[in-house]
Formats: C-alpha cells, sequence, structure tokens
C-alpha cells in the first residue's frame, strides 16, 4: 500500500493555491479539542531553510502560517522578512495566533502579512474554559491590533476571529461578537468572523456530532449571519466540498479543492489530502477496525482513487482546509472563476488560468465555460 501511496504523490496534480505551513507545533495554550497534540509529542525538527526554499518553489496564492503558535517561534520576525522577500506580494499571507505567545511582537510581524486570524472562543471565562486563557486579554490584544499604526504601505489589512464553537461555547458566541463590532467600529481595518466546528466533526465537543444540537447551531448560525452583517459572520464547514450542510453531518463528498490545497511541515516535507489524509482518517482506521468486508472495500477504494483513477473527486474524510477556494472553484465559467479568485485576494497570470480552467474542464466540472478571451 506505501508503494501505491507513492505512485499517487508523483502523478497528481498540484496546484498549491492554499497552503499551510504548521511552522512548529509549540504551543502555550491547551486547547480541550486541540488535534495537533499528537505531532506536538513528536514533533519534527524544524528546517525553516528547507521550508521557504519550498514555497519559494510553489509559490503558494494563499499562505497560512500555523503551529502550534507561530510567535513563539525564536526568530519569527525574520522568518516573515525572507518570506515575504523570496516569495514577493503576489502571495496571501494569513498568519494564525492565539495572540498569547509574545503579543508584543504582532505589531512587527504583521506588516508582513495581509491577515491576521486571531484564535478567541469567547470572552471572559468562555474562552478560559476551552483555552485556558480569559478571553477579555485577547479582546485587549485584539483591540491593539487594530488600533496600531501601521508603516505606510503595509500589506495588512484585516482581522479574522475564529472561535472553535463547541457544545458548550456556541450559544455565548454573541457575546463575542458584540465585543468585535465594537473594536470594528473603531479600526480602519477590515474586521470579519469565521466561525469553526470543532473537527473531526464527530468528536463529542462538536456540534456537528449530536443532530438535535447541530439543528440548533445552525439555526442560530443563520440569525447571525443576518445580525451581524458588518463584521461578516460565517460558519466554516458548510461550502460546497467540506462535507457538512444546514441539515447535519455527511460522510463523504466530491471534493476537487484537494487539487489546490496542501500542508507543509516544520521540516520543510509535504502532506496533501490524498494519499496523506486519505490514508490517516479513512484508509487506516476502515483496515485496522473493520471485518473483511470493509478491509476488502477500503483496499479497493484505495486502489480505484490512488491508481486507477487518481483524479477520482470522492472525499473520503471531509474538511474545511482551504475552503475559501470554493467561491472560485465553483464558478460556471472562467471568467467568472478568476473574478472571484481576485475577490478572496488570489491573482492568476492567464496562463494560469488557463491551466487550471483546462484542468476543471477534464477531471471536475465538464460544463464551465472556458470564455478565457473575455478575461
Amino acid at each position: 500500500m506505501r508503494a501505491l501511496f507513492g505512485i499517487y504523490r508523483e502523478s497528481a496534480p498540484r496546484f498549491h493555491w492554499c497552503v499551510t505551513w504548521h511552522i512548529h507545533f509549540t504551543c502555550n495554550q491547551d486547547c480541550i479539542y486541540c488535534f495537533n497534540k499528537q505531532a506536538a509529542a513528536v514533533p519534527p525538527p524544524p528546517n525553516h531553510d528547507r521550508a521557504l526554499a519550498e514555497l519559494a518553489r510553489v509559490k503558494p496564492k494563499h499562505l497560512c502560517i500555523s503551529g502550534g503558535e507561530p510567535t513563539l517561534v525564536p526568530d519569527i520576525v525574520a522568518v516573515m522578512r525572507r518570506l515575504r522577500e523570496e516569495c514577493g506580494d503576489g502571495m496571501q499571507i494569513e498568519f494564525n495566533s492565539n495572540l498569547t505567545g509574545r503579543p508584543g511582537l504582532l505589531t512587527e510581524i504583521l506588516p508582513y502579512a495581509n491577515i491576521i486570524a486571531a484564535s478567541i472562543d469567547g470572552v471572559g471565562e468562555i474562552n478560559k474554559a476551552q483555552r485556558g486563557i480569559d478571553g477579555d486579554e485577547v479582546l485587549a490584544t485584539i483591540e491593539r491590533i487594530a488600533l496600531h499604526r501601521y508603516p505606510p504601505g503595509s500589506r495588512f489589512r484585516r482581522i479574522m476571529a475564529v472561535p472553535t464553537a463547541t457544545v458548550h461555547s456556541y450559544r455565548h458566541l454573541p457575546e463575542l461578537f458584540d465585543r468585535l463590532r465594537k473594536i470594528k467600529a473603531k479600526s480602519a481595518l477590515d474586521l470579519n468572523v469565521e466561525v469553526k466546528p470543532v473537527f473531526p466533526y464527530h468528536r463529542p465537543l462538536s456540534p456537528a456530532s449530536d443532530p438535535g444540537v447541530w439543528e440548533d447551531f445552525s439555526a442560530r448560525s443563520r440569525e447571525w449571519e443576518r445580525e451581524y452583517r458588518d463584521i461578516r459572520v460565517e460558519v466554516r464547514g458548510v461550502s460546497a466540498f467540506s462535507g457538512l450542510n444546514r441539515t447535519g453531518g455527511k460522510e463523504r463528498s466530491r471534493c476537487w479543492r484537494q487539487f489546490f490545497t496542501g500542508m507543509l511541515w516544520p521540516d520543510g516535507t509535504w502532506s496533501y489530502c490524498k494519499p496523506d489524509w486519505f490514508s490517516r482518517n479513512y484508509f487506516i482506521p476502515s483496515y485496522r477496525d473493520g471485518g473483511r468486508r470493509d478491509k476488502l472495500r477500503a483496499a479497493w477504494e484505495s486502489i480505484h482513487s490512488l491508481y486507477l483513477a487518481p483524479c477520482d473527486l470522492l472525499c473520503y474524510a471531509p474538511c474545511e482546509h482551504g475552503e475559501n477556494l470554493d467561491r472560485a472553484l465553483t464558478a460556471g465559467r472562467a471568467s467568472e472563476l478568476a473574478e472571484r479568485a481576485k475577490g478572496i485576494g488570489l491573482s492568476l497570470s492567464p496562463d494560469e488560468l488557463r491551466t487550471v480552467c483546462t484542468f476543471i474542464k477534464r477531471k471536475c466540472n465538464p460544463s464551465l465555460e472556458m470564455d478565457l478571451d473575455s478575461v
């Protein structure tokens, strides 16, 4: 099976539109739902030179710097400077932070970024119960970031608050939205909110794990989207390929986002939805824990998806990684795809647009209208 995974890794198309760089796994918080704890227990040795070389090679359209807590990287300001120098202004950089590692460095880091994604689950004790830090402390840092005067020509334009919703916290989210709304009113920066249900969706802490809770969460989220339009409250996980919908979870989805995303690890090595997530979240559990029929089905589906049909769209472990790409990838026309990509901060050259649209039409969406001459 390892040979099969290797064949897929070498043959699958990779566009690297949305890359998450797990720069390290050191963190100053101990979140109750963290899915990186296993990786943090035996972390790969960091090799920032190799990782930066890989990023310069593939030149992602959107790079999410994550962790762990990135501000705890000892030379993080120098890394950000090198990243921007070596990859240029064409790459949109999102810097993820819990804002409590080394918050004093943020105003030095953010001029090299376009977006900061601030991890905060609620005000006061709500955040403390889930992340170990008082939410009001994090909100104070968000306000300092929002009101700080950045250098002329700074690329930094947006604060994105990303609360992770659990079965315990989601009902309290409007308290957080109200506080963020007040900060937004005083700042020239854009500020929006992306609510993220606990992943994987079957975990007991996730609102999606209980049909009744999910129904309530979905109803409330629609109210939030109407009430808080000024801070654009959205819920992750319910987009085209993410595997969740407004009425509950799905075990599988037909996703072509998988060809446009990737993860870069601290040592500069890559992993992708297939074969890596496919193996970790579907094949290995199905083969290890299932009966004979389950093992045979998992083996056949692996052979089909990774060898016989390497552009197979079926996803066995839906997620919301790179969900912002769906707005562009599901466009009905090439010109619309280019416009939507631009709207989320991704710039495509005419050659890149032609290559991507040709691939999507052949392998993903035969009805895509190729009106490239109008772009």
